[in-house]
């Protein structure tokens, strides 16, 4: 029941008055909160580029033992898991 309740609380309806004076204070920093914003869209979008690249690499290279196209592989690889957390 307690879980019930508290589930409830968490999605009570947004209060637009409320939103509005919050979004008051953050107009001094549109552009940081709009390249926040992009970088963790970016970010997001790196973080789901490795696993398919692990995908292609087993898929394609590994079980066929094209070791020269699993080296052009790996370098994007490495890559994409410098730049992801």
């Amino acid at each position: 029941m307690a879980y019930e309740s508290e589930w409830e609380h968490q999605t009570a309806p947004i209060n637009r008055s409320l939103l509005r004076r919050l979004l008051k204070y953050l107009s001094p920093h549109k552009g940081k909160a709009a390249l926040a914003t992009l970088l963790m869209l970016g970010v997001s979008g790196v973080t789901v580029v490795g696993p398919y690249l692990t995908k292609i690499v087993i898929d394609d290279y590994i079980a066929a033992g094209d070791l020269a196209g699993l080296n052009r592989k790996l370098s994007p690889y490495n890559c994409v898991k410098l730049v992801s957390p």
